[in-house]
């Protein structure tokens, strides 16, 4: 589970598994990865329109107090990674996972923001002022509904 943080499913006797995803220690962030963890947190107001498909943070610390990290606990999602899992479903239904797919990222590239930039900050007036001109209207940017950020039921199903 996961890629750029530490991720652990965390069996609780009390409640359902919740996930503790841990962020790499602040000095082996890249630059373009510093508090990555934060902003994503601080983002998502931002993903409203597909919070149902999405885990809910159940509690989150910047303090760095206790792990020296920032980390997060979340709900568990079931399911099984798409790259995986969509090896399981008849090759003429991977369309439709595509096709839902495509019409999530419109979605979530819809959400238009106040300013340009990381969600964190800093804010800028223009895209410009980081990256390019032809951007005009700051809206959301997600590069990571890609099938390795989805869960498929293990079980194939038709769309």
């Amino acid at each position: 589970m996961g890629l750029y943080n530490t991720t652990y499913r965390v069996e609780l006797p009390s409640r359902k598994a919740v996930v503790l995803r841990v962020a790499p220690e602040p000095r082996r962030q890249f630059r373009i990865e510093r508090e990555l963890m934060r902003n994503e947190h601080v983002s998502l107001p931002f993903f409203a329109p597909i919070a149902s498909l999405m885990p809910r943070t159940l509690f989150a610390d910047w303090t760095r107090d206790i792990a020296g990290r920032d980390y997060v606990f979340q709900t568990f999602l079931p399911g099984i990674p798409a790259p995986q899992g969509l090896r399981s479903y008849p090759r003429p239904q991977w369309t439709n996972f595509y096709r839902g797919l495509g019409a999530l990222a419109r979605t979530v590239h819809e959400v238009r923001g106040p300013a340009f930039g990381p969600v964190a900050g800093p804010a800028s007036a223009t895209w410009s002022e980081a990256v390019l001109d032809e951007i005009t209207e700051p809206k959301l940017l997600q590069d990571a509904p890609g099938s390795a950020n989805m869960l498929l039921s293990s079980r194939p199903r038709r769309w």
